[in-house]
C-alpha cells in the first residue's frame, strides 16, 4: 500500500512540474505572439519594440529549457521531490528575471 501511495505522490509531483513548465512556456509565447501581431498591424517603431520584447523572451525560454534538460539528466539518480524543488527554484528565479525585464505593451 505504501508503494502505491509513494508512486501516486511521485506522479502528482510530475503532474505539477508539467503544469508549471507548460505555464512558463505558454505565457511568454502568447505575449510574443501578441507583440508580433501588433507590430505587423502597425508599421514603423512598433516592429523594433516588438523585437526588443520578443528576443529576450526567446532567450529566457531557451535558458529555462536548458535548465530543465540539465535537471532531467539527473533524474535517474535524483528523487522526484528533489527534481521538483530544483525546477521550482529555477522557475521562481526565472520569473523574477522575467518580471524585472518585462516591457510594457505599446498602446
Amino acid at each position: 500500500m505504501s508503494k502505491k501511495l509513494a508512486k501516486a505522490d511521485r506522479l502528482a509531483v510530475v503532474g505539477r512540474m508539467a503544469a508549471e513548465i507548460a505555464h512558463e512556456i505558454r505565457n511568454p509565447i502568447a505575449a510574443m505572439r501578441l507583440r508580433a501581431e501588433n507590430a505587423l498591424a502597425k508599421p514603423g517603431e512598433h516592429h523594433k519594440a516588438a523585437l526588443d520584447f520578443i528576443l529576450p523572451e526567446i532567450r529566457r525560454l531557451d535558458d529555462m529549457l536548458e535548465r530543465l534538460l540539465a535537471v532531467t539528466r539527473l533524474a535517474s539518480a535524483t528523487p522526484v521531490d528533489t527534481l521538483a524543488s530544483a525546477l521550482a527554484a529555477g522557475t521562481q528565479l526565472n520569473k523574477a528575471d522575467h518580471d524585472a525585464a518585462v516591457v510594457p505593451a505599446a498602446v
